[in-house]
């Protein structure tokens, strides 16, 4: 599956120059997962934590994800590099256990502005007492392309992974008004989301639709729509169960809409 999804993104970059009368549409996102390890301070189990993206000059860009409330406070380099700006951040309380946890990036800073081509890097934090915690940064690419980045399993960040993707479009030519509108796959919502989420699509016109979610590592977890279907617009409801309708384990999943030989897909976080 993952091998497909790049195949497709580099024959759509190709598309760039030779179809000068299409509209492309393009989205850039990226997921990430890390399970989290008391490092056995005064408040273990409880603790609280950040995760935040700085740009390669050291410049803060976005938090992604904090779970702290008023103990916040005690996040010191997160606080120093951020100046606790939270905006367009998932926050929550403290958490009165380590788990795995999710964050989401769309690539934009905190004025809603996408970011330029380059090197970022990924800042985790993580305290259960008053004092300063554990820190962990690594750097990754946005270069426009489809890829997931493994980074070695620190004594208080385990099973790390991030992944994102380019997801390009061919549509109609724009001047030409009488065509139909392009098959395109919206983000889901809640996203996100816990147990259930809602993923919108539209079709152009009458085709064979495949809308399937998968783990990523390219297993199949549920087929949510295998038929033939009219041009309108759609939206299904997953309700976080597999195949065998038992509940998924938090992560990210991938939404993947197949409309002839067109796919589409996007990144799913579920939360427990």
């Amino acid at each position: 599956m993952k091998n497909t999804l790049l195949k497709l993104t580099i024959i759509a970059l190709a598309l760039v120059g030779s179809v000068a009368t299409q509209s492309l549409d393009t989205t850039m996102t990226m997921d990430f997962q890390v399970t989290t390890t008391s490092p056995g301070g005064n408040y273990s189990p409880r603790n609280v934590g950040a995760i935040w993206v700085e740009d390669a000059s050291g410049s803060f860009v976005k938090t992604l994800k904090l779970w702290a409330d008023r103990r916040k406070r005690y996040l010191y380099t997160w606080n120093d590099h951020t100046g606790g700006n939270t905006i367009d951040g998932v926050t929550g309380a403290t958490y009165t256990s380590h788990s795995t946890r999710t964050a989401a990036w769309d690539f934009t800073d905190t004025s809603g502005d996408t970011v330029p081509v380059g090197d970022y890097t990924l800042w985790l934090e993580l305290t259960d007492e008053h004092a300063q915690g554990p820190l962990y940064s690594f750097s990754f690419p946005f270069m426009g392309v489809t890829e997931t980045i493994t980074p070695p399993d620190q004594s208080n960040f385990r099973n790390m992974q991030l992944s994102y993707d380019l997801t390009i479009v061919v549509g109609a030519d724009p001047h030409d008004y009488t065509l139909p509108q392009q098959h395109k796959l919206m983000l889901n919502y809640p996203n996100p989301f816990n147990p259930n989420t809602n993923i919108p699509y539209s079709l152009g016109r009458v085709t064979h639709v495949s809308l399937a979610v998968y783990d990523l590592q390219g297993r199949l977890i549920r087929q949510l729509v295998n038929s033939e279907q009219s041009a309108g617009s759609y939206k299904i409801e997953w309700d976080g169960l597999d195949s065998a309708q038992r509940s998924v384990s938090a992560g990210v999943y991938l939404c993947v809409l197949q409309t002839g030989d067109q796919i589409q897909t996007h990144k799913m976080v579920n939360l427990k």
